[in-house]
């Protein structure tokens, strides 16, 4: 790890907790490479360093499982994916090693608990980030990409389901606020699925092109009834039926 530029001593100690590689260098007595002041590495040099380890181990834990080291967290997001991964790479039977890489990704960083802390992203978009910069674990399979997707989506509508009004920020280009919620549709050949929390309801599951042409549009999509049953080779009853149904589910006004 090479640090060119100073850096001040509250990030230094954010590096000790959340970079494996920062805190490795400081534990080897490598104070040059640790981007301080001379003034700031006598400071840092008077930590407890077994405490830092047990402190860093805990972040992990709890990223990893949950506040309460038993459920939720990463595992409790990405089950499938996280089983997946260690199928994959018998080497890291926990995942640890894949979530301290995670902790010292820019995604981790990007990352939000609380409002107050400013402006960042849901850990689950995160980790979902994070994970398709691992192209190792996309790579190994071809369903991967899909699965990480999958559970990122079923994830982070569920939040927006009980947070309609979220603090974080949505990156995602394919998710969007329509309505009194927000939808995403992905296409997994032949089936386009779509995934929603809208007026307090989560869907997920397959939907025909008539239906998602009608989310692309939106409110606008009423006012072209009679070119979407040409469109689509249906009755304008048909059409019809599907707007008052998304109309009902909240998707349409």
């Amino acid at each position: 790890m090479e640090t060119n530029s100073l850096i001040p001593l509250d990030e230094a100690l954010y590096r000790l907790l959340y970079h494996r590689s920062y805190r490795e260098a400081f534990f080897n007595e490598n104070f040059s490479s640790l981007g301080l002041c001379e003034s700031d590495q006598r400071h840092l040099a008077t930590i407890d360093r077994e405490q830092l380890k047990k402190t860093a181990s805990r972040v992990v834990t709890q990223v990893l499982y949950g506040a309460d080291g038993q459920s939720g967290g990463i595992e409790g997001i990405f089950p499938r994916v996280l089983r997946k991964y260690r199928k994959t790479f018998p080497k890291d039977p926990n995942s640890i090693e894949l979530i301290e890489r995670f902790l010292e990704s820019n995604y981790y960083r990007d990352y939000r608990e609380h409002p107050y802390a400013g402006n960042g992203i849901c850990i689950e978009e995160a980790f979902f980030e994070f994970m398709n910069t691992e192209k190792p674990f996309i790579d190994a399979d071809a369903t991967n990409a899909f699965l990480l997707k999958d559970e990122f989506l079923v994830a982070l509508m569920r939040t927006l389901l009980y947070n309609p009004r979220a603090s974080f920020q949505v990156r995602q280009a394919d998710i969007f606020r329509i309505g009194e919620g927000y939808y995403s549709i992905q296409t997994m050949w032949p089936d386009m699925i779509l995934y929603a929390a809208v007026k307090g309801h989560f869907v997920r599951g397959p939907i025909t092109p008539l239906i998602a042409e009608i989310l692309r549009l939106a409110d606008g999509a009423k006012i072209q009834a009679r070119t979407l049953s040409v469109r689509f080779n249906t009755s304008i009853e048909t059409v019809q039926a599907a707007f008052d149904r998304l109309t009902h589910l909240g998707f349409l006004h």
